[in-house]
Protein backbone atom coordinates (compact mmCIF):
# COMPACT_ATOMS: atom_id res chain seq x y z
CA UNK A 1 0.00 0.00 0.00
CA UNK A 2 2.75 2.23 1.23
CA UNK A 3 4.55 1.53 -2.49
CA UNK A 4 1.83 2.20 -4.38
CA UNK A 5 1.12 5.75 -2.17
CA UNK A 6 4.29 6.69 -3.18
CA UNK A 7 3.74 5.89 -6.52
CA UNK A 8 0.81 7.77 -7.31
CA UNK A 9 2.06 11.25 -5.52
CA UNK A 10 5.25 11.06 -7.61
CA UNK A 11 2.95 10.53 -10.61
CA UNK A 12 0.78 13.78 -9.10
CA UNK A 13 4.12 15.73 -8.66
CA UNK A 14 5.13 15.14 -11.96
CA UNK A 15 1.88 15.91 -13.69
CA UNK A 16 2.26 19.53 -11.86
CA UNK A 17 5.40 20.15 -12.26
CA UNK A 18 4.53 19.73 -16.68
CA UNK A 19 1.43 21.93 -15.83
CA UNK A 20 3.28 24.96 -14.64
CA UNK A 21 4.92 25.67 -17.88
CA UNK A 22 1.41 25.97 -19.36
CA UNK A 23 0.16 28.18 -16.16
CA UNK A 24 3.19 30.59 -16.91
CA UNK A 25 2.09 30.53 -20.80
CA UNK A 26 -1.32 31.79 -19.48
CA UNK A 27 0.02 34.50 -17.64
CA UNK A 28 1.95 36.20 -19.71
CA UNK A 29 -0.23 36.03 -22.51
CA UNK A 30 -3.01 37.54 -21.08
CA UNK A 31 -3.65 38.88 -24.74
CA UNK A 32 -3.96 35.68 -26.17
CA UNK A 33 -7.25 34.12 -24.99
CA UNK A 34 -9.89 31.70 -26.41
CA UNK A 35 -10.74 33.20 -29.62
CA UNK A 36 -8.31 36.36 -29.43
CA UNK A 37 -6.22 37.81 -31.81
CA UNK A 38 -2.80 36.05 -31.16
CA UNK A 39 -0.09 39.03 -31.12
CA UNK A 40 3.27 36.31 -31.21
CA UNK A 41 6.19 36.40 -28.89
CA UNK A 42 7.21 39.93 -26.80
CA UNK A 43 10.44 40.49 -26.59
CA UNK A 44 10.88 41.77 -22.68
CA UNK A 45 13.67 42.82 -20.19
CA UNK A 46 11.70 42.13 -17.08
CA UNK A 47 15.19 40.40 -15.68
CA UNK A 48 17.33 43.71 -16.67
CA UNK A 49 18.11 41.51 -20.26
CA UNK A 50 15.81 40.93 -22.95
CA UNK A 51 14.46 38.08 -23.07
CA UNK A 52 10.67 36.04 -24.77
CA UNK A 53 7.92 36.54 -22.62
CA UNK A 54 7.22 32.92 -22.66
CA UNK A 55 10.53 32.27 -21.06
CA UNK A 56 10.61 34.62 -18.08
CA UNK A 57 10.52 32.22 -14.79
CA UNK A 58 8.62 35.03 -13.43
CA UNK A 59 4.28 35.98 -12.42
CA UNK A 60 4.70 38.44 -15.43
CA UNK A 61 1.86 39.78 -17.54
CA UNK A 62 3.29 41.87 -21.00
CA UNK A 63 1.15 43.94 -23.23
CA UNK A 64 2.99 45.13 -26.48
CA UNK A 65 1.22 47.86 -28.63
CA UNK A 66 -0.95 45.99 -30.61
CA UNK A 67 -2.35 44.42 -27.85
CA UNK A 68 -2.88 47.69 -25.54
CA UNK A 69 -4.73 49.09 -28.69
CA UNK A 70 -7.02 46.18 -28.75
CA UNK A 71 -7.97 45.98 -25.20
CA UNK A 72 -7.84 50.32 -24.93
CA UNK A 73 -5.11 50.33 -22.06
CA UNK A 74 -4.20 54.05 -22.25
CA UNK A 75 -3.66 55.03 -18.24
CA UNK A 76 -2.36 53.09 -16.08
CA UNK A 77 -5.59 52.34 -14.27
CA UNK A 78 -7.08 50.17 -17.34
CA UNK A 79 -4.10 47.93 -16.17
CA UNK A 80 -6.45 46.38 -13.98
CA UNK A 81 -8.82 44.82 -16.52
CA UNK A 82 -6.42 43.26 -18.44
CA UNK A 83 -3.54 42.21 -16.11
CA UNK A 84 -4.55 39.41 -13.08
CA UNK A 85 -3.86 40.66 -9.20
CA UNK A 86 -3.57 44.84 -9.90
CA UNK A 87 -5.67 47.42 -9.56
CA UNK A 88 -4.56 50.75 -9.97
CA UNK A 89 -6.08 54.25 -10.32
CA UNK A 90 -5.48 58.38 -9.47
CA UNK A 91 -6.89 59.68 -6.43
CA UNK A 92 -6.65 63.25 -5.04
CA UNK A 93 -3.56 63.67 -8.15
CA UNK A 94 -1.78 60.40 -6.78
CA UNK A 95 -1.40 57.36 -9.00
CA UNK A 96 -2.26 54.55 -6.30
CA UNK A 97 -1.00 51.00 -7.66
CA UNK A 98 -1.84 47.42 -5.66
CA UNK A 99 -0.45 44.00 -7.36
CA UNK A 100 -1.96 41.29 -4.90
CA UNK A 101 -3.03 43.86 -2.21
CA UNK A 102 0.51 45.39 -1.85
CA UNK A 103 0.49 49.16 -2.46
CA UNK A 104 0.75 52.92 -1.93
CA UNK A 105 -1.72 53.42 1.37
CA UNK A 106 -0.76 56.88 1.96
CA UNK A 107 -2.23 60.20 0.16
CA UNK A 108 0.65 62.26 0.54
CA UNK A 109 2.48 63.28 -2.92
CA UNK A 110 5.67 62.33 -1.35
CA UNK A 111 5.22 59.01 -0.39
CA UNK A 112 7.38 55.97 -1.54
CA UNK A 113 5.13 53.24 -3.05
CA UNK A 114 5.37 49.61 -2.70
CA UNK A 115 5.03 48.92 -6.12
CA UNK A 116 8.37 49.89 -8.23
CA UNK A 117 7.46 52.07 -10.94
CA UNK A 118 9.77 52.58 -14.45
CA UNK A 119 9.90 54.39 -17.46
CA UNK A 120 12.45 52.97 -19.90
CA UNK A 121 14.50 51.67 -16.90
CA UNK A 122 14.30 54.75 -15.08
CA UNK A 123 12.80 54.43 -11.49
CA UNK A 124 9.82 57.22 -11.31
CA UNK A 125 9.95 57.76 -7.08
CA UNK A 126 7.17 60.17 -7.08
CA UNK A 127 3.55 58.37 -7.37
CA UNK A 128 2.41 62.16 -8.63
CA UNK A 129 4.48 61.68 -11.84
CA UNK A 130 4.21 58.35 -12.75
CA UNK A 131 0.98 58.81 -15.13
CA UNK A 132 3.04 61.45 -17.21
CA UNK A 133 4.73 59.03 -19.06
CA UNK A 134 1.55 56.90 -20.40
CA UNK A 135 1.78 57.70 -24.39
CA UNK A 136 3.45 56.45 -27.13
CA UNK A 137 4.33 53.27 -25.41
CA UNK A 138 5.84 50.43 -27.34
CA UNK A 139 4.76 47.85 -24.01
CA UNK A 140 3.97 47.26 -20.74
CA UNK A 141 5.45 44.80 -18.39
CA UNK A 142 3.88 44.01 -15.09
CA UNK A 143 5.78 41.78 -12.44
CA UNK A 144 4.07 40.48 -9.17
CA UNK A 145 5.41 39.60 -6.64
CA UNK A 146 8.55 41.20 -4.67
CA UNK A 147 10.87 42.09 -6.94
CA UNK A 148 13.88 43.28 -4.62
CA UNK A 149 16.63 41.68 -6.49
CA UNK A 150 16.43 42.90 -9.66
CA UNK A 151 14.28 46.35 -8.85
CA UNK A 152 15.56 47.30 -5.13
CA UNK A 153 13.63 48.91 -2.68
CA UNK A 154 10.00 49.65 -3.17
CA UNK A 155 9.30 46.68 -5.08
CA UNK A 156 7.86 44.49 -1.96
CA UNK A 157 4.50 44.08 -4.33
CA UNK A 158 6.25 43.64 -7.63
CA UNK A 159 7.25 46.46 -10.63
CA UNK A 160 5.40 48.15 -13.58
CA UNK A 161 7.35 48.53 -16.55
CA UNK A 162 6.41 51.66 -19.60
CA UNK A 163 8.64 50.96 -22.10
CA UNK A 164 8.82 54.18 -24.81
CA UNK A 165 9.03 53.46 -28.71
CA UNK A 166 12.14 53.85 -29.63
CA UNK A 167 13.50 56.09 -32.85
CA UNK A 168 13.55 53.85 -36.08
CA UNK A 169 15.27 54.10 -38.88
CA UNK A 170 12.56 54.99 -41.13
CA UNK A 171 10.20 58.44 -41.65
CA UNK A 172 7.14 57.63 -40.15
CA UNK A 173 4.59 58.72 -37.83
CA UNK A 174 0.93 58.55 -36.28
CA UNK A 175 -1.73 60.97 -34.96
CA UNK A 176 -4.60 59.96 -32.85
CA UNK A 177 -7.63 62.17 -32.22
CA UNK A 178 -9.83 61.43 -29.75
CA UNK A 179 -13.26 64.37 -29.45
CA UNK A 180 -15.93 63.46 -26.73
CA UNK A 181 -18.96 65.44 -24.57
CA UNK A 182 -17.63 68.04 -21.48
CA UNK A 183 -15.66 69.74 -24.55
CA UNK A 184 -12.99 66.72 -24.64
CA UNK A 185 -10.03 67.09 -26.56
CA UNK A 186 -7.02 64.55 -27.04
CA UNK A 187 -4.17 63.93 -28.66
CA UNK A 188 -1.57 61.46 -29.19
CA UNK A 189 1.10 61.19 -31.83
CA UNK A 190 4.84 61.35 -33.02
CA UNK A 191 7.11 62.03 -35.49
CA UNK A 192 10.56 59.47 -36.52
CA UNK A 193 13.26 60.49 -38.88
CA UNK A 194 16.57 59.60 -39.25
CA UNK A 195 19.38 62.01 -38.86
CA UNK A 196 22.27 60.38 -41.03
CA UNK A 197 21.72 58.63 -44.55
CA UNK A 198 22.39 55.07 -43.45
CA UNK A 199 19.64 55.79 -40.29
CA UNK A 200 22.48 55.24 -37.55
CA UNK A 201 21.40 58.31 -36.30
CA UNK A 202 17.70 59.27 -35.18
CA UNK A 203 15.43 61.19 -33.56
CA UNK A 204 11.59 60.52 -32.43
CA UNK A 205 9.37 63.66 -30.71
CA UNK A 206 6.34 62.25 -28.97
CA UNK A 207 3.22 64.32 -27.61
CA UNK A 208 0.09 63.96 -25.65
CA UNK A 209 -2.76 66.79 -24.97
CA UNK A 210 -5.60 66.83 -23.28
CA UNK A 211 -8.11 69.89 -23.01
CA UNK A 212 -11.40 68.80 -20.79
CA UNK A 213 -14.06 70.97 -19.78
CA UNK A 214 -15.37 70.15 -15.87
CA UNK A 215 -17.73 67.40 -14.66
CA UNK A 216 -19.28 70.40 -12.32
CA UNK A 217 -18.42 74.08 -10.84
CA UNK A 218 -16.87 75.70 -7.87
CA UNK A 219 -19.42 77.89 -6.32
CA UNK A 220 -17.70 79.21 -4.09
CA UNK A 221 -14.48 80.52 -6.64
CA UNK A 222 -16.49 80.01 -9.70
CA UNK A 223 -14.07 77.46 -11.59
CA UNK A 224 -14.32 74.34 -13.16
CA UNK A 225 -14.44 71.17 -11.29
CA UNK A 226 -11.99 67.71 -12.57
CA UNK A 227 -11.42 69.30 -15.84
CA UNK A 228 -8.40 68.60 -17.45
CA UNK A 229 -5.64 70.74 -19.17
CA UNK A 230 -2.13 68.62 -19.67
CA UNK A 231 0.54 68.69 -22.05
CA UNK A 232 3.55 65.89 -22.51
CA UNK A 233 6.12 66.06 -24.21
CA UNK A 234 9.00 63.51 -25.34
CA UNK A 235 12.26 63.83 -27.21
CA UNK A 236 14.65 60.94 -28.15
CA UNK A 237 18.04 60.54 -29.97
CA UNK A 238 19.52 57.16 -30.84
CA UNK A 239 22.78 56.33 -32.51
CA UNK A 240 22.99 52.49 -33.00
CA UNK A 241 25.73 51.42 -35.52
CA UNK A 242 24.85 47.57 -35.45
CA UNK A 243 28.54 46.74 -34.23
CA UNK A 244 27.33 46.40 -30.29
CA UNK A 245 26.61 50.63 -29.83
CA UNK A 246 23.87 51.71 -29.24
CA UNK A 247 23.23 55.36 -27.34
CA UNK A 248 19.73 56.32 -26.80
CA UNK A 249 18.62 59.96 -25.14
CA UNK A 250 15.45 60.59 -23.92
CA UNK A 251 14.04 64.04 -21.98
CA UNK A 252 10.74 63.95 -21.04
CA UNK A 253 8.56 67.01 -20.11
CA UNK A 254 5.09 67.22 -18.48
CA UNK A 255 2.66 70.25 -17.53
CA UNK A 256 -0.71 70.38 -15.87
CA UNK A 257 -2.66 73.42 -15.07
CA UNK A 258 -6.22 72.19 -13.89
CA UNK A 259 -8.71 71.33 -11.14
CA UNK A 260 -8.23 68.17 -11.55
CA UNK A 261 -8.86 65.40 -8.88
CA UNK A 262 -10.93 67.65 -6.98
CA UNK A 263 -12.16 66.50 -3.76
CA UNK A 264 -14.16 68.89 -1.14
CA UNK A 265 -14.82 68.19 2.89
CA UNK A 266 -17.76 69.41 3.63
CA UNK A 267 -17.65 69.70 6.98
CA UNK A 268 -19.97 72.73 9.13
CA UNK A 269 -22.00 72.62 5.77
CA UNK A 270 -24.37 75.90 7.13
CA UNK A 271 -21.06 78.09 7.82
CA UNK A 272 -19.82 77.11 4.19
CA UNK A 273 -22.61 78.36 2.73
CA UNK A 274 -22.71 81.43 4.60
CA UNK A 275 -18.89 82.51 4.06
CA UNK A 276 -17.23 79.34 3.04
CA UNK A 277 -14.37 79.68 0.79
CA UNK A 278 -12.09 76.98 -0.80
CA UNK A 279 -7.84 76.87 -1.45
CA UNK A 280 -6.09 76.68 -4.68
CA UNK A 281 -6.10 72.78 -4.23
CA UNK A 282 -9.99 72.37 -4.18
CA UNK A 283 -10.68 71.56 -0.67
CA UNK A 284 -12.93 73.81 0.84
CA UNK A 285 -12.10 75.90 4.35
CA UNK A 286 -14.75 77.64 6.13
CA UNK A 287 -14.43 81.44 6.85
CA UNK A 288 -13.56 82.29 10.62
Amino acid sequence: MTNKWNAKAIAMLATGVAAAPMALCAQVAVAQEAGATSYGDIVVTAQRREQSAMKVPVSLTALDNEAMKDRQVSDVKDLQFVAPGIRAGHQQGVTRIFIRGIGLNSFSSGADASIAFYADGVYIGRPTAQASSFFDVERIEVLRGPQAVLYGRNATGGALNVISRAPTREVGGYADFTVGNYDHFELEGAVNAPLSENGDFRARIATHLIDRGGYGRDLTQDHPVNNAKAQSVRGQLQYENGAGTDIRLIAEYHHEHDNNHFYAQLRCLSRICAAGRSGHDGRFRSAE
